[in-house]
């Protein structure tokens, strides 16, 4: 059984892709090859004033912002399977805009459930999916702020439409 959130995602899509500007991209799965989820971020600096950054993360988890943290701008997503997998995806795409990029790399697939109001039975896959875009577009910047160049970062365009 589908839940009234998934619902809602399926039957009236938002965030659908590609995202003009976008600075960051990441897929899982391979268009044309069975299902796939492929994520668009716009990506920018978030400025913090004097005192900021002791609170803790929306999500609960991770660390507080840092004085180089970005903030997701705008996401979009486009998915091809079934209607889990495109719930999954709008989910996470209107989720993460405003979050900072660690907010959305602490994300799990079983937050990904949730926030679908839960995903039925054999379907956990597409979460999966869905965190595997989100980090396929977002974990090079960690290893960039470990000191690898900006060429390092594996990003470049994102694929032709």
């Amino acid at each position: 059984m589908i839940s009234a959130i998934a619902a809602g995602h399926i039957h009236s899509p938002r965030n659908v892709g590609p995202l003009e500007g976008a600075t960051h991209y990441g897929q899982s799965g391979i268009p044309g090859e069975g299902p796939y989820i492929q994520l668009w971020f716009i990506l920018s600096p978030i400025p913090l004033l004097s005192g900021e950054g002791s609170e803790r993360s929306e999500l609960g988890r991770g660390s507080p912002p840092q004085s180089n943290a970005l903030r997701i701008e705008d996401a979009a997503y486009r998915s091809n399977g079934c209607f889990a997998s495109i719930a999954s995806a709008s989910v996470v795409a209107e989720m993460l805009k405003g979050r900072t990029v660690e907010q959305a790399l602490s994300l799990e697939p079983q937050d990904v459930n949730a926030l679908c109001g839960g995903l039925p039975e054999g379907k956990g896959y597409c979460a999966e999916m869905a965190i595997e875009a989100i980090r396929n577009a977002l974990l090079p910047l960690l290893v960039a702020g470990e000191g690898c160049e900006q060429s390092e970062l594996g990003r470049g365009a994102p694929p032709p439409i």
